[in-house]
């Protein structure tokens, strides 16, 4: 069996921005239900 092997640069110090997606309901008892959107 042949093992693929990358062989490209890693970045050190990779960068970026990201911004969760969820969608959250707050009930009166101070429970919070949270799941994803999407």
């Amino acid at each position: 069996m042949l093992i693929d092997t990358f062989q490209w640069q890693t970045q050190a110090s990779p960068s970026g921005n990201f911004v969760h997606n969820v969608r959250s309901a707050q009930f009166g008892d101070g429970y919070k239900q949270v799941s994803s959107n999407g």
